[in-house]
């Protein structure tokens, strides 16, 4: 016990020594006015006006049917989802059409239209809430606002609303694509990545997670416009800045600072240790876990990502996923904890490298676009962009290098990144066993536009 207790108490100081608190309040920001809030709209606002009851261990709201019907927004959808960017896949209109006319929870005609014009019809369903969540979209800040220790105990239910929201604003987006309203389009799409924003200040693992699912959903909606020349310059400038904000390496870096506090706050929580005897009796174990814990954020997280390089270091990638397997190997009381968060740690690195990739390529992608518009045909090279339709070309984080670009001869282009292997395929994913697979959105992005 003693040891224990000195042994945390000597890393905890060594850690504020070196700037890096391990209490949540440090990771919160300040509240801000519900008023200036886009999480504090009507429509979202009952989800954070819950409290955690220590007896039942679970959140209770004060206006439980409001959180239900969040929860029920979206019916049973028939097993349809959205489109893949990452296979080249564009959303099924026509199968999301089957659902709505099958389903009585959406307004239909009789006999069924075109596939998107059935699709607008049913999504009228939401119109009252997509119309709420863009008016406060406009908002000036996004986050979760509350006390530390609510701040432990966000419900799952909020992240399962924020993607249904995501899924019906994308689909909505989708929709209006297809039938030449690129304003109402660009609209859900910037909403939707509001949404995803209301996450940045929350620094957990689980949080960082979700946005990442969220902007991955949205970026459907950019690929689609893309392909179809849908965007107009004006339109394309707003997309290529927003989607220059994201810095999801940086953000990485902060979550994993964050959830070491957390992580150490929420093990404080247990019921096994609040008793003054589990105290007494079990401090060595409940000091020895916080320890291990707190150690594998700056011994094997944090130094994957170099934020100011803009860079994912691959062979320090592959060491510490063979250490954290090694880690998970064996028993031993101090490190029980640790070893539940190991798996989360290890994939944490490759879908955040992912999702920047995926970003940088999309403002890239924007940028062609506008020099298309401007000069009727894709550049040579990507040289050709800055200035002045791109300030500095993103590397490929996955080695730094530049991003890999071609302009094909029927005048489409590829852009891709080595990916997580760092071999440059010439823009074709291949599986583990270096058989050619189905290209991906990521490595295509230039595809004919419909007639």
């Amino acid at each position: 016990h003693w040891r224990g207790k000195r042994a945390w108490e000597k890393f905890k100081a060594e850690q504020e020594a070196k700037g890096e608190p391990l209490n949540v309040a440090a990771f919160l920001p300040p509240p801000v006015p519900d008023e200036q809030n886009f999480l504090m709209t009507p429509l979202l606002a009952p989800l954070f006006d819950c409290r955690f009851d220590p007896v039942l261990q679970t959140n209770v709201w004060r206006n439980p049917q409001a959180v239900e019907r969040l929860r029920g927004l979206v019916p049973d959808q028939g097993g349809v989802s959205i489109g893949s960017y990452r296979k080249a896949k564009r959303s099924d209109l026509a199968a999301w059409q089957a659902v709505y006319q099958t389903n009585g929870h959406y307004p239909k005609l009789s006999p069924p239209q075109s596939p998107t014009a059935d699709a607008l019809l049913a999504l009228t369903r939401f119109d009252a809430e997509l119309a709420e969540l863009r008016g406060a979209s406009q908002r000036p800040y996004a986050q979760f606002n509350g006390r530390p220790e609510d701040a432990l105990n966000i419900p799952l239910q909020v992240y399962a609303v924020m993607k249904t929201l995501t899924r019906i604003l994308t689909l909505h987006a989708l929709a209006e694509l297809q039938f030449q309203r690129s304003d109402d389009a660009l609209a859900d799409v910037l909403t939707s990545y509001r949404l995803a924003d209301s996450l940045q200040k929350q620094p957990t693992l689980m949080a960082l997670l979700v946005r990442l699912a969220l902007m991955d959903l949205t970026v459907q909606a950019v690929w689609e416009g893309l392909i179809d020349h849908q965007w107009s310059e004006p339109q394309l400038i707003r997309l290529q800045a927003k989607l220059g904000s994201f810095d999801l390496l940086r953000d990485y870096l902060y979550s994993m600072r964050g959830e070491r506090a957390y992580g150490s706050a929420l093990l404080e929580r247990l019921p096994p240790f609040q008793s003054l005897w589990s105290r007494s009796v079990l401090g060595g174990f409940y000091y020895q876990n916080q320890l291990a814990l707190s150690r594998l954020y700056p011994e094997l997280a944090v130094p994957l990502v170099d934020a100011e390089r803009h860079y994912l270091n691959l062979s320090l990638l592959d060491r510490y996923s063979q250490k954290t397997q090694g880690q998970r190997a064996g028993y031993h009381p101090y490190t029980i904890f640790a070893k539940m968060l190991i798996p989360a740690l290890s994939s944490a690195p490759k879908r955040v490298g992912a999702a920047q990739v995926t970003i940088d390529q999309a403002v890239v992608a924007c940028a062609l676009e506008r020099y298309r518009l401007a000069k009727g045909q894709y550049p040579e090279t990507l040289d050709a962009l800055t200035p002045p339709f791109l300030d500095k070309v993103p590397p490929d984080l996955m080695d730094g290098k530049p991003m890999r670009y071609r302009r094909e001869a029927d005048g489409t282009y590829v852009l891709y990144s080595v990916g997580l292997n760092g071999k440059d395929d010439g823009g074709i994913r291949r599986s583990l066993k270096d058989e050619v697979v189905t290209p991906t959105w990521e490595t295509r992005y230039g595809l004919q536009p419909r007639t």
